[in-house]
């Protein structure tokens, strides 16, 4: 369990574990709302948005298989086997619920798509927070730096934190406050799989043509990632969908979710509210 006192916590949030080893957060009350967290990452990548989606949802943060506190899984898993484990925990936590909200960031809203796609008609509205699944972008520039390119001290892990964290998933230096990095550190101590075979796979514009429920995918409008541009990306998921909406969060980065929490909890709970 997570003990660090200087990582966030949640009021009333509950940690529960599906049989196949999944672990989950648990808090509010209403119809569930999955939240799944991206790459390097776990239940923490919505520690500044859990409470205020918890008002009007009861919350099921998972961690994925491979991260935070979830069992290991083997590298040489197929994206099937993947999604296949993280569906059956989904249902069995939403066991009492007819349907299930989906929101999902980054790598996990390549899972989140292809979970959203298997509960059919249980899914009721799906939100993307950036997600992969697209072609490896070959030309795109990131700047990030291995640990070894800092020194070997408390400041020194600090600094490459702060480095990689600016780098992709955050825009405003001042983003990357005591909380960035503890989350961060945490998640990085606590990553087991390697996803970059599933991120770099194309599969979300297939994907998203087999979700029946209403889809809105949702940039920081800083986003260094998305690969030529956003709406190059949005244009390739309108192909197959085209009546998904879209939107642009001012001001946010990558990790969007967690450097504009007000702003991006109210694009979700209004496009949850139709």
């Amino acid at each position: 369990m997570i003990m660090n006192s200087l990582l966030p916590s949640i009021a009333g949030m509950k940690r529960l574990q599906a049989s196949n080893g999944i672990v989950y957060k648990t808090v509010g009350r209403g119809r569930p709302l999955l939240l799944v967290h991206g790459s390097s990452g776990s239940w923490l990548h919505w520690c500044r948005n859990i409470e205020a989606l918890a008002q009007s949802n009861r919350v099921i943060a998972v961690d994925l298989p491979g991260y935070g506190e979830s069992l290991s899984v083997s590298a040489n898993l197929s994206f099937g086997e993947y999604v296949n484990m993280v569906v059956a925990a989904v249902l069995e936590a939403s066991a009492d619920s007819a349907e299930i909200d989906v929101a999902a960031f980054s790598f996990g809203g390549l899972i989140g798509a292809a979970v959203a796609a298997k509960l059919g008609n249980r899914a009721r509205r799906t939100v993307l927070l950036a997600p992969s699944g697209f072609p490896k972008p070959e030309h795109r520039p990131l700047g990030r730096r291995p640990r070894s390119a800092f020194p070997l001290t408390e400041e020194g892990l600090r600094a490459y934190l702060r480095h990689n964290l600016l780098a992709m998933m955050l825009h405003d230096p001042a983003s990357v406050d005591d909380e960035a990095l503890e989350v961060q550190r945490w998640n990085l101590q606590h990553s087991r799989f390697d996803n970059q075979g599933f991120s770099h796979s194309n599969g979300l514009p297939t994907i998203l043509g087999r979700i029946q429920c209403p889809v809105l995918i949702a940039y920081g409008d800083k986003d260094p990632t998305p690969y030529p541009s956003i709406e190059a990306r949005l244009e390739a998921c309108r192909r197959a969908k085209p009546n998904l909406e879209s939107r642009e969060i001012p001001g946010g980065g990558h990790w969007v979710q967690f450097e504009q929490p007000s702003e991006t909890n109210k694009v979700i709970s209004e496009f949850l509210c139709g």
